[in-house]
């Protein structure tokens, strides 16, 4: 959680796993604004990830991010407004190879538990 552009030491932490992960593609979820400046920032994450891209979401932490080490294609928002309005899905392709089809990666974010009345 990041409500303002704070470099919070557990903030820097997150900074470093994600850049010393080895994977090579981050998929993030409850994304900001903040968060996106905040990693745009971090050497070693844009270092260790040419390629990212984040989407916005109309409340504060809906967004969603993708950090990967391979070129980004196209990319499509499959459904904004899902679940009352609060978990959006992205679909992004990734090139992996021009000799093979791209690779699609949805990233969104599970529906919490709540009672429903």
């Amino acid at each position: 959680y990041m409500d303002g552009h704070l470099a919070f030491p557990a903030n820097l932490k997150t900074a470093y796993a994600i850049a010393q992960s080895g994977a090579d593609i981050v998929c993030l979820q409850e994304t900001n604004r903040c968060w996106e400046k905040f990693l745009l920032e971090q050497r070693s994450v844009t270092e260790a990830y040419q390629h990212i891209r984040f989407i916005h979401h109309r409340w504060r932490h809906g967004g969603v991010g993708i950090l990967s080490k391979l070129p980004l294609g196209s990319a499509d928002v499959v459904s904004k407004e899902v679940f009352f309005g609060w978990y959006p899905a992205w679909k992004v392709s990734v090139i992996i190879d021009e000799r093979v089809p791209e690779l699609e990666i949805v990233n969104l974010h599970l529906r919490a538990a709540f009672p429903r009345t």
